[in-house]
Parts: C-alpha cells; structure tokens; sequence
C-alpha cells in the first residue's frame, strides 16, 4: 500500500517536472514577458508623442493594468474546505479548553 502511495507521488512529481521543464525549453514564459515588454515600448512611444503635442498626459491611460479572476471549481472547494477546518478547529478547541475550565473548577 505504502509502495502504491509512493509510486503515484513520485509519477505525479514526475510528470509535473516534465510540464514545467517543457514550457521551459519552449520559451513560453519569455515570450509572454516579451508581449509585456512590447506592449511597454508602445505604451511609452505614444506616452512621449502626447507629450510632444502638448496632450494632457495621465499616467492610467498609458499603463495596463490586468486583473485576473481566479474563481473556479477547485479554489471554491478550497476555500470550503479550509472554512470547514476553521470552523471544527475551533470547536473541537473551544470544547478542550472548556473541559479544561471545569476541571479547574
């Protein structure tokens, strides 16, 4: 049983390291930073064009601001699940230290 556990830990560790080594060797998170950094180049050449032209210039208009949402399935589970701990932690807590109050008195 011990082995099978193991066994499938290390596979998934395994097959985790074989995603990220990938995107790694495919170039996927340079090129992503480099859309970010043409997108700059562009943001600042129209940034020193308005200001060329007399434009009045306001920082929003020239920086992107992303906004992500990381609502899903699994994070609503998660967050279920660490509220759930929350709440029986505390009661079971609550309940030793009460026992613990009577015992003392």
């Amino acid at each position: 049983m011990a082995k099978k556990i193991f066994l499938g830990g290390f596979i998934t560790m395994f097959v985790c390291f074989l995603v990220l080594y990938i995107v790694g060797l495919t170039g996927y998170f340079d090129y992503k930073q480099h859309e970010k950094m043409v997108l700059t180049k562009e943001n600042m050449e129209i940034f020193e064009q308005d200001i060329k032209d007399g434009k009045e210039v306001d920082l929003k208009n020239y920086v992107k601001e992303e906004e992500y949402d990381y609502n899903n399935t699994v994070s609503k589970l998660g967050m279920d699940l660490s509220n759930n701990i929350e709440k029986y932690t505390k009661m079971v807590l609550g309940g030793i230290f009460k026992a613990f109050d009577e015992v003392i008195k």
